[in-house]
């Protein structure tokens, strides 16, 4: 009995094979392209090229010809097997080219696609952990599973918890796009969990003696003096533009990407109003600022991370008296009791009479416990 017109075809292929049964179907037809004759010209006698464009002129002649599309579903021990293989396709086709889809391909797509609306420092987070997904890069997407992925996962649990969260972000980025191109049809990342064994790292407030040598050569510690002064997130800081910044009233607008309330206005303290313009660089990558603070680092001494800058601006600010609620809001932290119009003049004005009363000379930072504050 003969299949359907559409329906596909069994082909046993030659040869002493476990599978030799393949299940073809049919994905178009194209039109088949007219071959050049020239190259052959220096090559065949007269009398046999002008036979051979006679065939190809009759081949050709009249409507044009189309060339069908044919690809493999998969190979199958027997008949029956191909069969309904095929069946299965019919009730629920898929894209035959995606089962060569491989996490590589996934992510050149991503990165073509969709990069384009992300922030600088967020797409060069994205690539470290890329690099770090390297055992998977070749591997087909469609038969990965959680436990591949938990592996190459789980080699980095000496590393901390961001190495591996920043993992699985880029992973569930891969999956979520290859579910919309039809390329998988079930996420198993989100079966992906963190299981970092490195101990956390305590956040420690930049200490006075540090913040003095800083504000002893402002014109070198200008970004970090910025940081500390104002809470910004690393990632905000370098997404400043000139623009952002209104010196006549002491405000920086900061587009935050985290959350809802990190799209926010930030006070300017008055001592670092010469610091924030010059300490604006469009052009500098997180990479660029990171090797520049290790180096820094490196020669003063410090056992700190970029990141806690913005712990030290929240230690200086609970110990200087600033209101929690004004606090959280410098911070863009989510605020239940969120009822005013943050882009008033009025708030405006308690945001600076806050900031102003944020005292980094009083020495008491260095006895600050080490509490965490979120990133």
């Amino acid at each position: 009995m003969r299949n359907p017109n559409g329906f596909g075809s069994v082909k046993k292929l030659s040869g002493k094979r476990r599978r030799p049964y393949a299940a073809v179907v049919t994905l178009g037809f194209e039109k088949e392209a007219r071959p050049d004759l020239g190259p052959l010209r220096s090559i065949l006698s007269p009398g046999v090229l002008a036979a051979v464009e006679r065939e190809v002129s009759e081949h050709f002649e009249g409507l044009p010809v189309y060339r069908q599309k044919t690809a493999v579903i998969g190979y199958f021990a027997t008949k029956a097997e191909a069969l309904l293989a095929l069946a299965e396709y019919n009730k629920r086709p898929f894209d035959v080219r995606a089962r060569d889809v491989s996490l590589a391909d996934v992510w050149a797509a991503v990165s073509r696609d969709r990069f384009g609306n992300l922030k600088k420092g967020t797409v060069e987070g994205y690539n470290a952990s890329w690099k770090n997904l390297a055992p998977l890069h070749d591997r087909k997407i469609r038969d990965l599973r959680a436990s591949d992925m938990q592996a190459v996962v789980d080699s980095f649990a000496d590393k901390s918890q961001s190495t591996q969260r920043g993992m699985i972000k880029v992973l569930h980025f891969l999956f979520k796009y290859a579910l919309e191109s039809d390329w998988v049809e079930k996420d198993y990342s989100r079966f992906v969990s963190v299981r970092s064994s490195a101990p956390s790292r305590v956040r420690r407030p930049f200490s006075y003696d540090e913040i003095a040598v800083m504000l002893q050569n402002p014109e070198r510690f200008g970004p970090l003096l910025v940081l500390i002064y104002t809470g910004l997130r690393i990632g905000e800081f370098l997404a400043l533009r000139p623009e952002d910044v209104d010196l006549e009233r002491r405000i920086i607008t900061v587009h935050g990407t985290k959350t809802k309330a990190a799209d926010r206005l930030v006070p300017i303290h008055r001592d670092i109003v010469p610091l924030v313009l010059p300490a604006i660089s469009p052009s500098l990558s997180y990479k660029g600022f990171a090797k520049r603070f290790h180096k820094m680092r490196k020669e003063q001494g410090w056992d700190h991370i970029i990141h806690e800058t913005r712990h030290t601006f929240a230690s200086v600010a609970q110990a200087s008296g600033l209101d929690p609620y004004y606090i959280k809001q410098i911070l863009g932290h989510e605020s239940g009791d969120l009822t005013k119009d943050v882009y008033t003049h009025v708030f405006e004005a308690r945001l600076l009479r806050e900031i102003d009363r944020f005292d980094i000379t009083g020495g008491g930072v260095i006895s600050f416990p080490a509490e965490r504050v979120r990133a």
